[in-house]
């Protein structure tokens, strides 16, 4: 691990930061506020911090590193976002990535995996795959049976309950997002819950990137609705980037040149990842594979570390 720290670069990634005693089940795993002070002072103690144009020179072959570098990164475009911008970077001095999608700030509809994540942190475990079942349309019910979903479930998720590793197969990999995206807004709206409130309450304001972006943050693209861009048809992906790219441009005036790929994970990512980049413009590619970055790596597929996940990074 010392060699790989020596010359290499650290990207850490948060989604949620919230108080997960909100909740009354699981859904949501946020890490707390106090928790994420502490992993900044803790990291920013350890590593050296770069700027965006530092780590494209670094990755891009242009320059070496002569310490270990950090660079720090949110996905998602979550409101507490904001938070840790202004009470704990700012005035540390450091700058981030934060990586946005469109859809929110342009259509007031939240994003899948949110509107879910939500669901069940607020709906008993049972009482949620029941009712998430009762509206997911036959012919997909009868094709996961087809598929012999359980297996595959299992091999997914061995942790979850046999059950809950199907429901979750089936929303990841087997059913179309604008189905689950259906489900879980007709869900929400059984609560009594509009999609524009959700959006108030859940993400960052159009003003509110536009000042990230004025102090020096960057903002990067995450896509318009979050769906996996490897999902997508050559069709769909056009209109997915370049509809978010035109957006953010008109909002904070400068051109996107960074993405984070929704989901993270190689299954949801273009096969050809730098082809990708270049397509769209883009300098660097986010993924969630955790590890360091190093100078020979591709810059288009970059690792991250999440969160939870720092202290493993470390044994």
């Amino acid at each position: 691990m010392q060699d790989e720290k020596q010359n290499g670069l650290l990207i850490v990634n948060y989604h949620y930061i919230r108080d997960a005693r909100q909740y009354r089940y699981p859904g949501i795993y946020p890490l707390e506020r106090d928790a994420f002070v502490g992993q900044v002072r803790w990291l920013l103690s350890r590593f050296k911090p770069l700027s965006t144009e530092e780590i494209e020179a670094f990755v891009h072959g242009e320059t070496a590193l002569h310490e270990p570098g950090l660079c720090f990164t949110f996905d998602d475009g979550l409101g507490e976002h904001g938070w840790a911008a202004r009470e704990v970077l700012e005035p540390l001095g450091v700058k981030a990535v934060f990586s946005v999608s469109s859809k929110p700030l342009i259509e007031e509809k939240g994003l899948m995996v949110h509107k879910i994540h939500w669901l069940r942190a607020n709906t008993e475990p049972e009482k949620f795959r029941k009712e998430f079942m009762s509206l997911v349309p036959k012919e997909w019910l009868r094709r996961a049976e087809e598929e012999n979903i359980a297996n595959a479930a299992a091999q997914s998720y061995p942790y979850d309950s046999r059950g809950f590793a199907s429901l979750k197969y089936m929303i990841n990999f087997q059913l179309p997002n604008r189905i689950v995206d259906d489900i879980a807004s007709e869900m929400l709206r059984a609560r009594k819950v509009s999609e524009s409130s959700f959006c108030r309450d859940y993400y960052l304001s159009k003003s509110e990137i536009a000042e990230l972006c004025s102090k020096g943050h960057t903002i990067g693209n995450h896509g318009h609705s979050h769906t996996p861009f490897s999902r997508l048809s050559e069709g769909d992906l056009e209109r997915e980037i370049s509809d978010s790219l035109s957006f953010f441009s008109q909002l904070t005036g400068k051109e996107q040149t960074w993405v984070s790929y929704p989901h993270g994970r190689q299954w949801a990512i273009p096969a050809d990842a730098e082809a990708f980049c270049r397509r769209f413009g883009f300098k660097i590619g986010l993924g969630l594979d955790g590890g360091w970055n190093k100078r020979e790596g591709s810059p288009y597929l970059l690792n991250r570390i999440n969160e939870n996940d720092l202290k493993k990074l470390f044994i």
